[in-house]
């Protein structure tokens, strides 16, 4: 006797995972299928992947391994058709010495130039790639005021930085960040899984702002730096990683080819839902409208840390330990 084949599903993860997040749901696939495919699925499993993802901000996949890496890129122009056939860090990885980017020592997988290969450790003829010597970046490196080997030793931990895959320039950011988690940690568990990814939701932290802060949100831009990641490559973190901790390390802006200027607050394109989401460690100014001139007010200087301060007090309470970790 057959049985009914059952849809897909996206139900979203437990509340003590959750907390007031706003993040999360697990993907339970269609009964035939076993990796991931877009191409076979329903159009109605389809609205139901597309709604998980914008309603949720983050979708988890389950036993996903031997997955073909160019389904990783595919997975990107479902949720997003604008999106760019390019990793958003170039067409190339990152190798200049000269830039943050190239810490953890990353590659390319050879069939599917979109997806980069990250992690820890020595690893021979993994995707046809003769060697790899992954790095794992740690906040000891780049915070201003890392955490001490006594307190590293009792197992307490920093988020390294919060970011967002993003150009910032010459293109816009996608809609989405694909994941191929290929071997996880088996470290010791304290509060949190050893090797966890973080992430907050840019629609709670809009959501939890007082009328004033988002006032200010909603009518305020973001200039970054150009190229920026060696705009900051000799700068140091604050304790929270939100933001650059001190200025005056940065490269000189003369040096610098020209940028522009991006809203702070950003539509969910499919339900139109506000998210308040900026990347905190290559902010270099903050210009808001006067909502009773209409005119738009900068900063005083050509070098402004309050706006790094402001960015980080606004954010404090959206980063605090109730993020999802996965």
């Amino acid at each position: 006797m057959s049985h009914a084949v059952e849809p897909l599903s996206v139900p979203p993860l437990p509340a003590e995972l959750r907390k007031s997040t706003l993040l999360g749901t697990k993907v339970t696939l269609p009964t035939s299928m076993g990796h991931i495919d877009i191409s076979a699925l329903s159009e109605s499993d389809k609205e139901t992947l597309c709604s998980g993802l914008f309603e949720n901000g983050v979708v988890v996949i389950r036993n996903q391994q031997g997955l073909d890496p160019n389904v990783v890129p595919q997975l990107g122009r479902f949720f997003d058709a604008a999106a760019w056939d390019i990793h958003s860090g170039g067409e190339k990885m990152v190798t200049d010495e000269k830039n943050i980017l190239s810490v953890n020592r990353g590659a390319r997988v050879p069939r599917a130039q979109q997806v980069s290969v990250i992690g820890k450790g020595r690893f021979l003829g993994h995707e046809g790639i003769e060697e790899l010597d992954l790095k794992q970046v740690s906040h000891t490196k780049f915070h201003e005021t890392p955490l001490s080997a006594e307190e590293i030793g009792q197992g307490f931990t920093r988020p390294y930085r919060w970011h967002m895959d993003a150009p910032l320039y010459e293109r816009l950011p996608g809609f989405v960040t694909s994941l191929h988690a290929l071997r996880v940690p088996d470290g010791e568990i304290v509060d949190i899984p050893a090797g966890a990814t973080t992430f907050y939701s840019g629609a709670r932290a809009f959501q939890i702002r007082r009328e004033e802060e988002e006032g200010f949100a909603l009518n305020t831009l973001v200039r970054y730096a150009p190229r920026v990641y060696g705009w900051m490559l000799d700068c140091k973190a604050t304790d929270d990683a939100l933001t650059i901790a001190k200025v005056g390390k940065e490269k000189k802006l003369h040096e610098l080819p020209e940028w522009s200027w991006d809203k702070m607050v950003w539509k969910n394109a499919h339900n139109g839902e506000p998210h308040l989401q900026v990347l905190g460690a290559c902010l270099y100014e903050l210009h808001t409208t006067d909502l009773i001139t209409g005119e738009l007010n900068g900063p005083s200087s050509d070098d402004d840390p309050e706006a790094r301060l402001l960015w980080q007090c606004t954010m404090a309470s959206s980063t605090a330990p109730v993020s999802y970790r996965q």
